[in-house]
């Protein structure tokens, strides 16, 4: 889009001057010197005095017939200007826009170099029909618009008219449509709101797409919003689907017919294929009415004691009055967590060791990193490039020779990341 509508004739009068700069025709090799002076004056402007003067006069500007009326399509589709009622579109919608210009020549010396510079010029818009222009947006950064360019039609009494107007004897003539030059709003429309969360819920149906209605719980998945804050402060949101919850942290077991009182069975699943399911009905909920019901049960992964080890594992529903039934599952994985208070930046001690605290970690079959830097478990204290865990404390020393920097502190167990959260400041 156009913020200056001189930026087309200065760029159209560019392509003319360098085209008759480098001319063979108007530059004969042992011929006498030809000056050109191009321009976008008023053909009536005192001759310059140079050998031709051809000027390039925007002398119209009309709405354009084909795009004048998109602007209430796009008002019934964005809804802009937001709050504005009383406003009309067209306050956020760009001006469309064909230009007219009027190309011609005048020579103090002789006809023939009106002739020449004129077929020159003619030539040339007729091999760039479409036109790059260059400018600098409202927003003041650098932006290009393309137009075409084509040549007009006009007839003997238009043209007659048009120079009896301008007030002065007529000449050679050439009639340009320039377009479209969308020439933008002084203040651009809001930006669209960041997409701050969205859910897509999917189940079975019955028989011609209608839900299946036979009073029986069906489960549509997992999911969990997670929000960490960057070194400096900034908070990042997320939704993991299926949902990875630590120790203590809340997710939403989506479906339908579910209720506070619906049983939940945990599904752990060895290596055999062997199946083990524990009812957590009492130990994974919150509270009766902490928001459940129809679609969606909020539950809690228990602290410590209760809480199982890291892995994927799958939930199942049952219904109270038939002990026996279970619903289809769904997935879930179970986390380690680093706790994030006293974060996100965490320093070292004087001994150039960090600590924090950490649940769920089953040492010998969890990974540190720094970022992507893996550390070696020790169960002694740590050196360089290793980390040790006694209870729920958690200590880890960078390898030697790091580069100074802000590096995540990155905890996984049993192919299950714990959330982010907390760097570590080296040195």
């Amino acid at each position: 889009m156009l913020f200056d509508l001189s930026a087309v004739t200065h760029a159209l009068c560019a392509l003319l001057t360098d085209a008759t700069d480098h001319s063979a025709l108007l530059d004969p090799p042992g011929g006498l010197p030809v000056t050109i002076t191009v321009s976008g004056q008023h053909p009536q402007k005192p001759p310059t005095g140079n050998t031709c003067d051809l000027n390039l006069y925007l002398f119209h500007a009309v709405q354009s017939q084909f795009l004048r009326n998109g602007f209430w399509q796009q008002s019934a589709v964005t809804g802009q200007p937001a709050g504005a009622t009383a406003r009309q579109p067209v306050a956020f919608e760009p001006l469309c826009l064909d230009l007219r210009f009027m190309l011609s020549a005048y020579s103090g010396t002789g006809w023939v170099y009106e002739q020449q510079v004129m077929g020159v010029a003619m030539r040339t818009l007729h091999e760039n029909a479409t036109l790059r222009v260059a400018t600098t947006g409202p927003d003041g950064l650098p932006q290009t618009s393309q137009l075409t360019v084509g040549l007009e039609s006009a007839s003997w009494d238009e043209l007659s008219r048009l120079w009896q107007a301008l007030g002065g004897p007529m000449r050679m003539t050439a009639l340009y449509r320039v377009g479209v030059a969308l020439l933008a709003p002084q203040e651009p429309p809001a930006p669209k709101p960041r997409t701050t969360s969205w859910h897509l819920m999917a189940g079975p149906g019955a028989a011609g797409g209608a839900p299946a209605d036979d009073g029986l719980p069906q489960l549509y998945g997992t999911s969990r919003s997670v929000s960490y804050a960057l070194p400096d402060l900034t908070v990042r949101e997320y939704d993991a689907a299926p949902a990875t919850a630590g120790p203590g942290q809340l997710f939403a077991l989506r479906g339908r017919e579910l209720q506070d009182d619906t049983p939940v069975y945990l599904v752990a699943t060895d290596a055999e294929g062997n199946e083990t399911e524990t009812d957590v009905s009492a130990t994974w909920k919150p509270a009766p009415g902490v928001p459940s019901g129809t679609a969606s049960l909020r539950l809690r992964v228990p602290d410590a004691v209760g809480c199982p080890q890291p892995g994927h594992y799958r939930l199942r529903v049952g219904k109270t009055v038939s002990p026996q039934w279970r619903s289809e599952a769904v997935a879930l994985s179970v986390a380690p967590r680093l706790d994030p208070t006293g974060g996100p930046l965490v320093l070292p001690g004087a001994d150039g060791r960090y600590t924090v605290t950490a649940w769920n970690v089953p040492s010998h079959h969890a990974t540190v990193l720094l970022d992507t830097i893996g550390l070696e478990y020790v169960a002694t204290a740590p050196g360089p490039g290793q980390w040790s865990l006694s209870g729920t404390t958690l200590t880890l020393v960078p390898p030697a020779g790091l580069a100074a920097g802000r590096y995540p502190i990155r905890l996984r167990a049993a192919g299950v990341e714990a959330d982010p959260g907390l760097w570590a400041v080296w040195p």
